[in-house]
């Protein structure tokens, strides 16, 4: 339709300048958005708006609009709190979709495996790049989502493109290996899977969870024979890849929780005045952001708390010294005693005097868990459960 083309030219015309290929700019219109959205909910509203070709017209600003909308799953459940039954599903915003199967640099005949297929528009986008010669092979854990993205691409008549139900961390090991993989959830591990059925010199895209949401960054990764070699990073938002790689108590604790469970006295016993440039919890939060990546992937003591309802900070427990420190916006607050904000401290001088690095300043390698690494002077290792991550200073 006419309206739905001044919808798509608005988006990309956006984007100048942001897309480098002109084959992604043809897939977004040959593969059409709305034709992927039967359903869509928006946040905080708990009615879901039905979309059919009698109403199409309505909803196409909203459709084409450069957000994420819900498409499966309810507010509460978005509280990364409820463990593998409550999964949710939602579809990006189209300018971060194309911005991200840009960085794919997608070839004809290339073989993609998607984790996450969701409505199935991404997985569709790169079946057209990778044409009738090409293989995507996306999974998806919930069954109602597999449905509707099975009958989406089938509409198209897009054979390339398979929508299987399963647990995309588990790789899909009969199409193996891989030219191309991309995460469309965040994910606290890499799967050892992918060590395997991604071909040397492929390309992978990997959202990187880490606690409280500190920082998730996406990543995209080359392999490099026995590894990943990360070529760029960016930070970014997704949902938690659910299944057997979903790890439960990554939110914030509440401050009571932690104070109890250590049997830490809940008196304060210790106040230090201290400044971010700012006094307000807004701006906190964004300026704080880089030194709490940085403690997310370097100490093991890190935790995220949570001070009142939906208001959270952080801080260090060392829980053999029974000591715990809270930073707030305008003090550090220290219980048990003063050893946690000793700690915290140093551990902040020496992030100023490395240059103040945030995650997409770093390097990474990814390697497999059994892998024996030497840590070489400017180098942390982070050991999870499948992959250890060995990130480095920038040189």
């Amino acid at each position: 339709m006419e309206s739905v083309r001044k919808f798509q030219d608005q988006l990309i015309a956006g984007m100048k300048g942001v897309l480098k290929s002109k084959r992604v700019v043809e897939a977004f219109y040959a593969v059409p958005r709305h034709l992927f959205v039967k359903k869509y909910r928006l946040p905080s509203f708990e009615k879901w708006v039905e979309v059919t070709d009698q109403n199409l017209q309505e909803h196409l600003a909203f459709l084409y609009g450069n957000h994420a909308m819900i498409l499966y799953g309810m507010d509460k459940d978005f509280d990364d709190k409820g463990g593998q039954g409550n999964s949710v599903s939602t579809i990006s915003q189209p300018s971060l979709v194309l911005w991200m199967i840009d960085l794919l640099k997608l070839k004809k005949g290339q073989k993609v495996l998607e984790l996450g297929a969701g409505s199935g528009w991404n997985a569709a986008l790169m079946g057209h790049l990778v044409g009738s010669k090409g293989k995507v092979v996306s999974l998806d854990l919930i069954p109602e989502m597999v449905k509707r993205a099975k009958e989406s691409v089938k509409a198209l008549g897009f054979s390339q493109v398979e929508i299987r139900l399963g647990d995309g961390g588990d790789g899909h090991e009969p199409c193996a290996p891989y030219d191309r993989a991309i995460f469309t959830a965040g994910c606290y591990d890499l799967p050892k899977v992918f060590y395997q059925q991604i071909k040397n010199g492929g390309l992978f895209q990997l959202v990187l969870k880490n606690k409280g949401g500190s920082g998730a960054v996406l990543l995209v990764f080359q392999k490099k024979k026995d590894h990943f070699q990360s070529l760029n990073s960016f930070l970014c938002d997704f949902v938690p890849v659910r299944g057997k790689y979903y790890v439960n108590g990554m939110e914030a604790v509440p401050l009571q929780k932690i104070l109890s469970e250590n049997k830490i006295n809940q008196k304060p016993m210790g106040r230090r005045p201290f400044w971010w440039s700012a006094n307000n919890e807004d701006t906190f939060q964004w300026l704080t952001m880089g030194f709490r990546s940085f403690l997310a992937i370097s100490e093991p003591r890190y935790e995220v708390i949570m001070i009142k309802k939906k208001i959270t900070s952080f801080g260090l427990l060392d829980k053999k010294g029974k000591s715990l420190v809270v930073v707030h916006p305008k003090e550090l607050v220290s219980y048990g005693s003063m050893k946690a904000q000793n700690l915290l401290m140093g551990l902040l001088k020496n992030w100023i005097d490395l240059g103040m690095p945030g995650l997409i300043s770093l390097g990474l390698k990814a390697f497999p868990i059994d892998r024996n690494i030497k840590v070489k002077k400017g180098e942390w290792l982070v050991k999870r459960n499948e992959s250890q991550f060995l990130w480095s200073m920038p040189k």
